[in-house]
């Protein structure tokens, strides 16, 4: 069975931050007050905004998920984790996502897997933070709060047909992809540099990393 986490366990607040609001609550948000076009996914590919940078970010990092209907996974990527994760994006990813809908399905090979990822810990229970946003999970409401906050505020302080304007963009949906985008990234490396979170060791030294590292850049999402 399941021992469900309630406390950010192996953890940096870098990957639930960025990817759970920064660069996945906000664009449920945008979506809601009609400030982007949907998410679509036109023959199996992603249609969406594509640009191009010069010259390029030192760093950035995105974020990758999986969903079954009540689950989803994601985790968070970067150029420097390429490598490591290139050994994990074989992984049984279906079987997890079953795992997770019946802990009694596929039990031993799912946890014998990923245990090497360090999903799992020697009394077989799942190390991964777990969001429930079905129900009175803390991180859920701190990270309404802030995405809220964030929202209101780019929107308050920002002239979008002015942006629009100036760089030639299609329209309000892709003047909001694409300037969120750089200021989402922005706002992440200011925070590094103050030292309020920290890139986790899959990131920072990725050259020393080992499988089990990769759990530090994954998380659950329960719906």
């Amino acid at each position: 069975m399941i021992s469900w986490q309630k406390t950010i366990v192996r953890k940096t607040l870098l990957q639930f931050f960025f990817s759970y609001v920064l660069d996945g609550r906000i664009w449920e948000k945008f979506e809601q007050e009609k400030l982007t076009d949907e998410n679509q996914i036109i023959n199996n590919l992603w249609g969406g905004n594509y640009w191009s940078i010069t010259p390029k970010r030192t760093w950035s990092c995105g974020t990758n998920s999986l969903s079954s209907d009540k689950y989803t996974i994601l985790f968070n990527w970067s150029e420097q984790s390429d490598k490591l994760l290139d050994k994990f994006y074989g992984a049984n990813f279906d079987g997890l996502l079953d795992f997770l809908e019946d802990s009694k399905t596929n039990e031993s090979s799912v946890i014998d897997e990923f245990t090497k990822y360090g999903f799992f810990d020697k009394n077989k229970n799942l190390t991964i933070p777990v969001i429930d946003e079905s129900g009175d999970n803390t991180l859920f409401a701190l990270s309404n709060k802030i995405t809220d906050k964030l929202l209101s505020t780019f929107v308050e302080s920002t002239d979008f047909d002015a942006i629009k304007a100036k760089f030639n963009f299609s329209d309000n949906s892709e003047t909001v992809i694409i300037l969120y985008h750089e200021m989402m990234w922005d706002i992440l490396n200011l925070l590094l540099e103050k030292q309020i979170i920290q890139k986790p060791i899959a990131f920072e030294s990725p050259e020393t990393a080992s499988l089990s590292d990769i759990a530090d850049l994954c998380f659950v999402i329960r719906k």
